[in-house]
């Protein structure tokens, strides 16, 4: 029988998402990350075979809970509603996680196409009942391409101009549903 393992895959996750939000992707180091969880990096070679692995791992949980709580916003019948939900919901996942949201967008976009898929998912399917299909993807891109860009600028901070940024999120956003509903 062998030795009891000293920490779990969630706990090494865990360990390398502490990581990633205090240094960015680049401090995220099998050597910092056995540090930050207390054991020696060999140990977690038997549970991710390499950095990439892990990162990866770390993105398809934050996929993951993009995806819930995108399907948490969701109330039938009601799509502008549902759509301003998931904005504020999407808005307050990356505030919490911002290189977390940046890593889903630049780290291996072609590993767990899967997790990608399942986290717009929410957001087709409101898309799809509101607008029908042919109009549902192009309407997500518009969406998206809204939101990626305010938080983008957003969490670096580069809003100097005064006035709210709240505000004008809302403006935006009531600006995009006004054209795509």
């Amino acid at each position: 029988m062998g030795a009891a393992a000293k920490t779990s895959d969630a706990e090494i996750r865990a360990g390398a998402r502490r990581l990633l939000e205090l240094h960015g992707a680049d401090g995220v180091s099998m050597a910092a990350v056995a540090e930050e969880v207390g054991v020696r990096a060999p140990s977690l070679y038997k549970r991710f075979a390499s950095r990439a692995e892990l990162l990866r791992a770390v993105t398809g949980e934050l996929l993951g809970e993009l995806q819930m709580a995108m399907e948490k916003a969701v109330r039938e019948g009601e799509a502008r509603g549902s759509l301003e939900r998931m904005a504020a919901r999407y808005r307050a996942f990356a505030k919490r996680n911002p290189r977390g949201y940046a890593l889903i967008f630049t780290y291996d976009a072609e590993a767990d196409m899967g997790a990608r898929l399942a986290s717009v998912g929410p957001l087709m399917g409101v898309l799809t009942t509101a607008l029908g299909r042919e109009r549902a993807l192009p309407a997500a891109r518009t969406l998206v391409a809204f939101l990626h860009g305010f938080l983008t600028m957003e969490l670096q901070g580069l809003f100097q101009m005064g006035g709210s940024v709240e505000e004008a999120f809302r403006f935006g956003l009531a600006t995009i549903l006004d054209g795509l509903l």
